[in-house]
């Protein structure tokens, strides 16, 4: 209670939006994103794998307009006479174009408020994303991320280009997404344009992600399972990974349990 209340503290005031396409904050999600429902004011954000913590303490908050303003990483280190120390890894801020309201930047910062990487989001005439641009503190480009969406097909190419002091690395896939606009197949190719792996995804009654399915180079799936607080938005996620085993029988192992607080404005 302790530190939920210190991580409370840190947080202001914000929500997330509605967008057609499914697009995430950072470009094309590669993944299926949750969609907030009323007037958040913040998330947070835990993970645990048998009862240990895993990673950071992920605090979200959202603007007026219920887009994301800020982000947090907060990592609770090691604990010294029963207490636990509180530090922040590090923060992002979110910036909007005022006009359209689509996200534009994406500026991130050390605890100490030292610039990291700044992320630039550009969009076609029509409104849709097509170019993300990663810089570090330098200013250098370190990554590139070009897509083409192709919207009878329902797909979305992603070239990824990486760059590394003398090497580029371009990596290709494709995500695809249904009639309600969820992604439903996300390709990666090898450099000879053959299918390297791909990963389905399947849905519930509310529309949340059900059941990831990892094909080809390493067969194996997830399944979620849900609990929701009175506004229908989920507050405990059970991930359980099934693999085969010597017998071709699937076994399943609860693999992670993340949990969210959400606070809403006005409430």
């Amino acid at each position: 209670m302790k530190i939920l209340t210190i991580i409370l503290f840190l947080v202001f005031s914000v929500n997330a939006q509605n967008i057609d396409i499914p697009i995430s904050l950072h470009g094309y999600s590669s993944k299926p994103e949750f969609r907030l429902v009323g007037n958040v004011n913040a998330v947070i954000t835990t993970s645990y794998r048998n009862g240990i913590l895993l990673g950071d303490i992920i605090v979200e908050r959202f603007d007026s307009k219920q887009r994301k303003a800020e982000k947090m990483s907060v990592d609770i280190g090691k604990t010294v006479e029963s207490e636990n120390i509180v530090n922040l890894s590090y923060k992002q801020y979110f910036t909007y174009n005022e006009t359209s309201e689509k996200l534009i930047e994406i500026r991130s910062f050390t605890s100490e408020g030292i610039p990291t990487t700044k992320v630039k989001l550009i969009y076609d005439s029509r409104g849709i994303l097509k170019e993300k641009f990663v810089y570090s503190n330098k200013g250098e480009l370190t990554d590139k991320d070009e897509y083409s969406l192709d919207a009878e097909r329902k797909e979305v190419t992603i070239i990824s280009t990486d760059y590394y002091d003398d090497r580029v690395l371009t990596d290709k896939y494709t995500l695809q997404y249904n009639d309600k606009n969820q992604w439903i197949k996300r390709t990666t190719y090898n450099k000879d344009d053959t299918i390297k792996n791909s990963v389905t995804f399947e849905y519930d009654k509310q529309g949340l992600l059900a059941k990831k399915i990892n094909c080809c180079e390493y067969n194996f799936y997830h399944t979620y399972e849900y609990k929701f607080d009175k506004k229908g938005n989920w507050i405990e996620q059970i991930e359980t990974y099934y693999q085969e085993n010597e017998a071709r029988k699937w076994i399943g192992l609860e693999s992670m349990r993340t949990y969210r607080t959400i606070t809403y404005n006005n409430e």
